[in-house]
């Protein structure tokens, strides 16, 4: 390998180690990549800002406004207000799950989540439930939808931004969606025959000392506005702003699943329009807006671009097609999703998806097969992580408000990731062939 090469082998390791550590900001650690790799002149300035003018970065600000206007215009107070009225625990789960499935293929997943957080609170509050058995099914049926289209989780706009990049088609908005499904369904039904039982029976009072609140999760995650917390809102909540919030987010969704619009001007121009409705009120959006997700985004991305330049990618090919030996291009499948599942729940699951796609275009080159399917499984491995709090942000929001431990992830994750990798090796390959045509 050359200097180039190992270099930005150190630079993506050393990413990794301080990404699980949990030290320095996701979004900081990004920035300290793009530096490295600019300084050392890997890659050019171009190549360097490259990230923050890709069409995913601009689509997830957008889709975080779009979220936003749904939440504070009080389109979701009718589910919550149904909800509100559960008193079983259980049933208060699988509600939670088919409600927030269907609107996280829509709706950003971490700001559906703080939306239904406060609520999930009270209503554990009221009947003496610990919030321990509800949080988490709702935090991983966020990730079950999230993973149905390509608007709910800013993964799945990656990896179809890299594919473009790779000279691939790319993925409609519902492209995933038919698989999404079966691993949801899958997934929920996983959680009440078996990831119920396997949740902590109780919780203690929160790390901090203080009980477990609202207040609590707010202060360990900013996609928790105003709006999330039963405390001060801004939003007009009003019918009228609801309706239009709705009808904007669902001409989004029409515009660009029927590819009239690209999905990052689709987006844009659906925030636009909610602007100009008066959805949003004097609090300021650009607020509400998670800018450590965006800041990583547009800075992580050239580290796909070095990995791809140094032939970095290339080494990796071969030893993991060395390790596979003779057992031919559905082993190599089976090993990029659990690489990729891997990585997702050590740093992250955009960090993940911009490090495997490369790498799996390129292994699914070295096999003469379509690089689409192969995509896809690093898509859908990166946007269910299941076994630690730091692998999503969803689950880090609920990991504080719940007062889980890291092994709680793990006994309830890493069944149901194996679950969703033996379906995903099953259907993969029939929605998406693996020979090229």
């Amino acid at each position: 390998m050359t200097w180039q090469a190992w270099a930005t082998a150190a630079i993506a390791i050393g990413a990794m180690a301080v990404f699980a550590s949990e030290k320095v900001r996701a979004d900081l650690v990004a920035l300290m990549v793009l530096a490295a790799l600019a300084v050392l002149r890997i890659i050019d300035v171009n190549e360097a800002l490259a990230g923050f003018s890709n069409e995913a970065t601009v689509t997830v600000a957008a889709m975080f406004v779009l979220s936003l206007g749904i939440a504070r215009s009080g389109a979701l107070d009718p589910l919550m207000l149904l909800l509100a009225r559960i008193r079983r625990p259980w049933l208060l789960s699988l509600a939670l799950m088919l409600v927030i499935a269907p609107i996280g293929a829509f709706v950003k997943n971490t700001a559906l989540v703080a939306t239904f957080l406060p609520l999930a609170l009270r209503v554990c509050a009221r009947t003496r439930t610990s919030p321990a058995r509800v949080l988490m099914p709702m935090a991983f049926a966020a990730q079950m939808g999230g993973v149905c289209t390509l608007l709910g989780t800013s993964s799945n706009l990656l990896a179809d931004a890299l594919a473009r990049g790779h000279g691939l088609p790319g993925f409609g908005v519902f492209e995933f969606a038919p698989l999404g499904a079966v691993l949801a369904v899958a997934g929920i039904v996983y959680m009440m025959l078996v990831g119920r039982w396997l949740l902590p029976k109780s919780a203690a009072v929160d790390k901090a000392g203080g009980g477990t609140s609202a207040g609590t999760a707010s202060a360990v995650h900013p996609a928790y506005g105003d709006s999330a917390l039963g405390g001060h809102d801004d939003g007009p909540h009003t019918p009228r702003h609801a309706l239009i919030a709705v009808a904007i987010l669902a001409a989004v969704v029409l515009v660009s699943g029927l590819r009239w619009l690209p999905i990052p001007l689709a987006a844009v121009c659906g925030a636009i329009a909610m602007g100009l409705a008066g959805v949003f009120t004097r609090h300021d959006v650009y607020a509400d807006i998670d800018w450590k997700i965006i800041i990583m985004l547009g800075a992580i991305l050239p580290l796909g671009i070095a990995i791809e330049k140094t032939g970095l990618a290339d080494v990796v090919v071969h030893g993991g097609i060395h390790l596979i030996g003779n057992h031919g291009p559905f082993a190599a499948l089976l090993l990029v999703y659990a690489l990729t599942a891997l990585l997702t729940e050590l740093m992250g699951h955009n960090p993940s998806v911009v490090l495997m796609t490369g790498i799996a275009v390129s292994v699914a080159r070295a096999l003469h097969m379509d690089p689409t399917a192969y995509i896809v499984c690093v898509a859908f491995a990166a946007a269910t992580s299941f076994a630690t709090p730091v692998g999503y942000p969803t689950n880090t929001m609920v990991y504080y408000a719940g007062n889980y431990r890291f092994t709680d992830f793990m006994k309830v994750g890493i069944p149901l990731i194996a679950l969703f990798c033996v379906l995903s090796m099953l259907l993969i390959p029939h929605w998406w062939p693996l020979t090229a045509n």
